[in-house]
């Protein structure tokens, strides 16, 4: 796992084809909020990404990018934040995985 402001890179197209088809469907509907501050309502981003032109999808990368003190972290919509916590560092590991380093 990245540390201390590391950067990872990940494919995180073959990350979400190497879930299982239940796993890869529920990512669909999940939408996570993102903020800039605690106070903020913040904004819903989906978690699974389709880009535009080609219709290829990933999972959402800033995602992992709210783990600092600075920024508020990313949670997912109608779940608690320590679910929502659980949930990404989860799907975090998968992504992170030698394979699609």
């Amino acid at each position: 796992m990245p540390l201390n402001g590391e950067t990872a890179y990940a494919n995180t197209v073959a990350a979400l084809a190497a879930l299982s088809i239940n796993e890869q469907h529920a990512p669909k509907k999940i939408q996570i909020r993102r903020r800039f501050r605690p106070s903020d309502p913040g904004w819903l981003v989906p978690l699974v990404h389709t880009n535009p032109r080609s219709g290829i999808k990933s999972l959402h990368s800033q995602v992992w990018a709210s783990r600092g003190t600075r920024i508020a972290p990313a949670e997912v919509d109608n779940m608690s934040g320590d679910q929502s916590r659980e949930f990404l560092d989860r799907l975090e590991t998968h992504c992170l995985q030698q394979e699609f380093r």
